[in-house]
Parts: structure tokens; sequence; C-alpha cells
């Protein structure tokens, strides 16, 4: 399999001086490439920061960190790009990032981005957690936590508030639009432990083998044909995927899905900010049986890419509700040895299907649109009467 990647080099003008201060470097070099016009502003924007910081160490009435100034710079530097997907990440902030791919982790169970009204949004629930039984449901938004105001620009704020050790409470007030009415409820939550089976299967009659994919995360690709080889095992003959409320994960995770269910096809193609096209393509085939696959407006991000490359190379027939929207690279750089200095997320380019549609803002509508109950006590195998996606995507998948 052809994999994608780039390199990006990011001088920080940042350098200690006496006293315990900061300054950014006035021998600053000049970017390859720079106009004139962006040099000046560079010099302009170096020479503002320490005029700022020359009048907060001379006349700021409170105490403060010097290192929480030069956090704020970092951080401000993202937050102008008003890209919520692009973000710096303090030492500490960073170990808990990489955390999150291990798929462990004490909270409520909420994956949540910024949203483009800049609140904090529910992408969606993970299965069997706090807010899973709850109700939370993919679109809901985030307002408060205890009692505390968040927005979308404080998303990392948020999040590690509703972390903490399990068996303690925390409280949202979410807010929900029903019927054109928002409308705001105070869930309260007790965290545990998160510890995210990402592929669970299940033989359904007919011989039809069941796989829910609820993140990728680092061992889900193994996890996945593993689960795939068992049922095989059982005796299914025919597969169902199921995306729903998939939040998506490590890129690298689904590229190795798509390349066990593809035969010699396109799996991705990245966009750069330059036009440069890319692609990401599957060798062979190593699972052949007939396929269905599942997603729904939490389906999100990598879960969005194999859904596109399933249905764009015809290797399973698509059912369900249109998907989250969320089709941008975002590339992980440590700062130090293996980030100790911690590090930053930067957008590098967009994901298009291989058919070449547009995944972010857009989302992706499957072959087969059924509605999902608003009152259903839950999805998949053990609610089957209730879930008429599923009911239809097992009909569908007999007929192939």
């Amino acid at each position: 399999m052809k994999k994608f990647g780039k390199a990006l080099i990011l001088v920080l003008l940042l350098v200690a001086v006496g006293g315990g201060g900061f300054i950014l470097g006035n021998n600053m070099q000049a970017v390859p490439g720079a106009s004139t016009e962006e040099q000046a502003a560079d010099r302009r924007i170096l020479k503002n920061i320490n005029l700022y910081r020359e009048a907060i160490q001379s006349d700021y009435l409170f105490p403060y960190k010097k290192e929480d100034l030069e956090t704020g710079i970092y951080k401000g530097l993202f937050w102008g790009l008003k890209d919520p997907y692009s973000e710096y990440y303090t030492a500490e902030e960073y170990k808990r990032l990489m955390e999150d791919t291990t798929g462990k982790f004490a909270g409520v169970g909420l994956v949540i981005t910024a949203g483009e009204d800049n609140l904090i949004t529910v992408v969606s629930p993970i299965a069997n957690t706090p807010a899973a039984k709850a109700g939370l449901q993919a679109g809901d938004k985030i307002v408060e936590v205890d009692g505390q105001a968040y927005a979308g620009k404080e998303l990392q704020e948020a999040t590690e508030h509703m972390r903490g050790k399990p068996k303690t409470s925390v409280e949202l007030t979410v807010q929900r639009v029903i019927n054109g009415k928002t409308q705001t409820s105070h869930v309260k939550l007790v965290r545990e432990m998160i510890e995210v089976d990402t592929v669970i299967g299940k033989l359904m009659p007919d011989n039809i083998g069941y796989l829910q994919i609820s993140s990728f995360e680092q061992v889900t690709a193994k996890d996945f044909k593993k689960e795939w080889e068992a049922l095989e095992k059982q005796g299914a003959k025919k597969f169902i995927i199921d995306l729903r409320n998939n939040p998506g994960g490590l890129l690298t995770s689904c590229e190795e899905i798509a390349d066990a269910l593809l035969g010699k096809a396109t799996i991705v193609t990245t966009v750069d900010n330059k036009g440069k096209k890319e692609a990401s393509t599957s060798d062979e085939t190593q699972y052949k049986e007939p396929l269905a696959v599942l997603a729904n407006g939490g389906s999100a991000s990598a879960s969005e890419i194999l859904l596109g490359a399933l249905r764009d190379n015809k290797r399973a027939k698509s059912v369900g509700e249109k998907t989250f929207g969320k089709g941008i690279v975002q590339q992980i750089y440590p700062l130090g040895e293996n980030g100790k200095d911690g590090g930053f997320k930067l957008t590098m380019a967009e994901y298009l299907t291989p058919n070449g549609e547009k995944i972010h803002g857009k989302g992706i509508t499957p072959d087969i649109v059924v509605k999902a109950p608003e009152q259903a006590k839950g999805m998949g195998p053990d609610f089957l009467k209730e879930d008429p996606q599923l009911q239809r995507a097992l009909q569908e998948v007999k007929g192939l």
C-alpha cells in the first residue's frame, strides 16, 4: 500500500535572554520564498511583541509567569488561523493527546470538536460509556462543564475538565435542537475508565458477520482482521461493517483496513495548499466476501475515508445517513524528544474520495439513505428491531 506523507520545518524564533525574560530574536532568517512584504510584516510582528513584553514587564499589576506568556504566544499563533483542528500543545497537553490514540483514558466517553458556531460540538459518544448511556448524541452542544462556560476555542480546557478520576461526577449543560427549537438540559455523569474495544464482531443469522468499528486507534486494524477471520471460522459468508458514531482516529489504521478490503484501487486522495494531489492506494484484496457498510452523522474523518473508499470503488453497498463532514488532514509534530517540550497539530491538506468528492463541510451521503428513529434505545444486533438502518443493510447484503 502506498501512503502519503510530508515534512514541515517550523522555525520558532523565541530565544532566552538574561534575567529569565525572553525576546523574539531580531536576527530573523528570511523564510525561503517570502516576499519583501511578508518579511516586513514579520519584522513588524516581532517588534510589536517585544513592545508588549516590555510593557507587561514594566507596568503589569498582577504576578505572572513568563512561561505562560510564552505558551500564549504559541497558542495565539495557531488560534489566529481560525481553524479548530490546528493547535499548539504544552508538554502536558501533548502527553494527553498521545494517550488518546491508545484507546484508554478516564472520562465520560465523548468525542468533541469546535463547531463553526464556536460551540463545543459532540461528534459522537463512545459506545457503552457514561455519555452514550445518558443519551448524548452527535450534534449536541456542550456549553458548560460544572457550571463553567466554554466556547469552541477552549476545546482543550473543556476536555481536561471533563476528564478526571474514575467515580467522580461532572455535570454538562447540553443544548440540542429539536423540531427547530434549541432545548437546554443538565446531564450529570460519573467518570470511569474508558477502555475502548474499537472492533466488536458478532455472527448474525444467515451467516452474516457484523463488525462494529468505534474508532481508529493503534490496534484497530489488527483487531479488525482478527475479528473478521474469527467470524469466517464461525461460518460468515457476507459482512456488514458499522461505522456509525465512529469519529475517526488514525489514518494509517483506516488505510490498513481499506487495503485489506479493496483490490488495486485508490483509498483516498489529498490536495495541499499548492494544489498538489497525492493518492493513497491499496495493493491487493485480502477479504473478498460481499459487504455492506453503515454510517451516520457521527461518522467522521477516517471513518468517512473508509466509507468513501468502499462506496466509490463499488466494494460495498452503503446504508445510513449523511456523515459528519470532517475531511481535512492534520499532522502532529512533537517538539523536543518525544514531545517533551510539547507539540502542535497543523492542517496540511484536504481529503477527496476516490471519485474526487470533497468531504469537508459536506459529508458523504450513502447509497441508500435510511433515517434512524430519534427515540431508539440503541443500535446494532442487540437492538435490531429498533434499528432500521441495520435491517436495511442486512437486506442489501443478502442480495449481493
